[in-house]
């Protein structure tokens, strides 16, 4: 019998004989992890340096803008005392320019009521013991 169907190829293609690979060497594995720990550690080991002094960099600035801050306050502090200071300086230096004023002021009427009495005295010489005792100086 023949059959109305004609033989066809195959759809796939026959795979194709693939050669046989030598075994890695268990030596050239060993090394290569090796390599690659080393390499991991090192890894590790550099982001950990960077991220501690990281760390440090900022726990330094902030230390250091802490004491920008505390050295910005007693400027300031210091500069409030010296305005104070002066302020107290002038309003002392006027009670004393007052007080000098008013000292000039009662020596030159001591002086006047000392010459006043001196020429009473002169002037009237025949005054009673009591008199002259208590007036002239």
């Amino acid at each position: 019998m023949s059959s109305p169907y004609v033989a066809l190829p195959p759809l796939v293609a026959p795979p194709v004989p693939v050669e046989e690979r030598r075994p890695a060497r268990p030596a050239v594995v060993a090394i290569v992890t090796f390599v690659a720990l080393a390499a991991t550690l090192t890894a590790i080991g550099w982001g950990f340096t960077q991220w501690s002094s990281a760390k440090d960099w900022k726990h330094r600035s902030q230390q250091t803008e802490a004491k920008f801050d505390d050295l910005q306050t007693r400027v300031t502090n210091a500069e409030d005392r010296a305005v104070t200071a002066e302020r107290t300086n002038a309003r002392t230096r006027r009670s004393l320019v007052r007080t000098e004023q008013k000292l000039a002021k009662t020596a030159n009427q001591l002086a006047f009521t000392h010459d006043l009495r001196v020429a009473i005295c002169e002037a009237l010489p025949g005054l009673s013991n009591g008199d002259r005792a208590r007036i002239c100086p």
